[in-house]
């Protein structure tokens, strides 16, 4: 963890938190409201970089529930079949 941290910190030379992701949501919403007050077109593209993080992490998440779910049951499916053998 200590090595993603220190090695993937910035896009775009924008700074980013990449181990929580509550930081990131509030500097979406902030450069998005930076760029409703000033309508300077670089708070719009640091809002959407920060939206593109945020939405690989959430699929990230997703992925990861369906797959751990998808091996947990191939898992159990393989010591039922164990179980039943032995009996």
């Amino acid at each position: 963890m200590g090595l993603v941290t220190t090695a993937f910190g910035e896009v775009s030379g924008i700074a980013y938190n990449n181990a929580f992701m509550t930081g990131n949501i509030k500097r979406t919403m902030l450069a998005f409201g930076e760029y409703v007050r000033t309508k300077h077109t670089p708070f719009l593209r640091e809002g959407l970089i920060f939206v593109s993080l945020l939405s690989s992490f959430v699929l990230g998440v997703v992925i990861s529930a369906y797959l751990s779910i998808f091996y947990l049951s191939m898992l159990f499916a393989s010591w039922r079949k164990k179980i039943r053998e032995k009996v």
